[in-house]
């Protein structure tokens, strides 16, 4: 019988303590950094601080040169075998690949703005691969993830019904997004669509305070809470303080996954007791949230609140247009620059449709992946369900918010469906 070389003692990856602290210090920066680094910056006046997003991205390389090295054995034992087994899993990535780099070329955005979508686009595959090149004790993550989410919690109520001045004179919150050049700066947290929603105007007649947390960013708590909520599921409390937060924090995304990603995959894992369709349900996600979209976007629901749904609908569009390679990276979408932009509201506040907008079919290789990763852990049945879970959840998350592609919020969404990969991978002798 052939030797799985990811299942294979001799030749098995076990993560060191470094790396296993890492992935805490990560997992703290993203969640408190939105607070820490502010505060560090006003008392010392040292300019490091205002870089708190640049250290994260630290701990990311770190762990992604990690990958590298495990890979790099794992190649060094047995290559032939191991690109035979994971061939499947990571060949949508390679075309994904040749597709944005044809969209560097054909967009002519500036290199920071190459730079800035290469990491947002990499990240959660970077991530994946470590976590499926390496053994995690996922028991001890959990259980440190436990107590972060409680403090994030408790954070999140104190600054919600602090006054203002707590984000703008305490924290000098406003003043770090200032110095540190954030495109999307206020003078106030008020002024700010971080901390402040207009979508309900409509129906209160002003702005809605929006809960932040200690990620002073509401997508990205709310992406946070949502994955807890999927992994914590045994903890009710835990979950109804998620679904509390989510609800504060205004998340639109949020809301989907507890209104109808979660409640359809309950039913349908009831339906079909083999849990072997799940990725027939993903491409069906595909369909039924493109044609909504269509006929929102056929009523006029366009703007605003709604502005999200256009996004998907519009790179949709564009790619059934004819345009299979995009315009381009920095052409479309949240992050479009001056030097390459041909239409800002193509791809605009939805990660999905900004990438059809700018590297077109590239994005159907790009969600292939996470395709393949639903057909491995459908296979183990009930004790995956979660993981499946997760993957849809930010998918949807995904064709509805560009901050989907952050670390911040959303890499438990990649860490733990990467780790059942890899007990599956093990427990099939790594054939997918």
């Amino acid at each position: 019988m052939t030797k799985n070389p990811i299942n294979n003692q001799p030749q098995r990856i076990q993560i060191s303590r470094f790396t296993q602290i890492i992935v805490f210090v990560f997992l703290l920066a993203a969640s408190f950094g939105g607070v820490v680094f502010p505060v560090l910056y006003k008392t010392t006046r040292l300019s490091f601080f205002l870089y708190g997003g640049a250290m994260k991205d630290i701990c990311l390389f770190i762990m992604i040169c990690v990958y590298v090295l495990c890979l790099s054995i794992l190649l060094s034992k047995n290559a032939f075998v191991f690109l035979k087994q994971t061939y499947t899993l990571y060949a949508p990535l390679f075309a994904f690949s040749l597709f944005f780099l044809l969209a560097c070329a054909k967009g002519h955005a500036l290199l920071g703005t190459i730079a800035t979508l290469a990491r947002r686009y990499y990240l959660p595959l970077c991530v994946m691969s470590f976590f499926i090149s390496v053994d995690v004790k996922k028991r001890t993550i959990t259980k440190f993830l436990y107590f972060v989410i409680l403090f994030v919690i408790l954070f999140g109520f104190l600054e919600y019904f602090a006054p203002i001045y707590f984000w703008d004179s305490v924290i000098a919150l406003p003043k770090y997004w200032i110095d540190s050049g954030d495109r999307w700066a206020q003078s106030s947290i008020v002024t700010s669509g971080r901390f402040s929603s207009w979508d309900l105007t409509f129906l209160v007649g002003h702005y809605v305070r929006r809960m932040c947390s200690s990620f002073a960013e509401p997508t990205n708590f709310s992406s946070f809470c949502v994955s807890c909520f999927i992994i914590f599921r045994r903890h009710k409390i835990i979950q109804l303080l998620c679904f509390v937060c989510c609800c504060l924090a205004v998340s639109k995304a949020a809301l989907m996954v507890f209104f109808g990603v979660i409640p359809v995959l309950t039913v349908y894992s009831r339906l079909f007791k083999n849990h072997e369709r799940y990725d027939k349900l993903f491409l069906v996600m595909f369909l039924f949230l493109f044609g909504l979209s269509a006929l929102m976007y056929a009523a006029g629901l366009s703007i605003g609140p709604f502005s999200h749904i256009a996004g998907f609908y519009t790179g949709v569009l564009n790619v059934l247009h004819g345009n299979i390679f995009g315009y381009g990276i920095g052409a479309v979408g949240n992050y479009s620059d001056v030097a390459s932009r041909i239409q800002e509201s193509i791809g605009s506040e939805s990660g999905v449709g900004g990438m059809l907008g700018q590297c077109g079919l590239g994005a159907f290789f790009y969600f292939t992946f996470f395709l393949n990763l639903i057909r491995i852990l459908q296979k183990g049945g009930e004790k995956n369900y979660q993981y499946i879970v997760l993957i849809f959840a930010w998918t949807v998350i995904c064709i509805f918010s560009e901050s989907a592609f952050g670390a911040s919020g959303n890499i438990l969404f990649f860490m733990y469906p990467a780790m059942a990969v890899r007990r599956a991978l093990q427990k099939n002798q790594g054939n997918l």
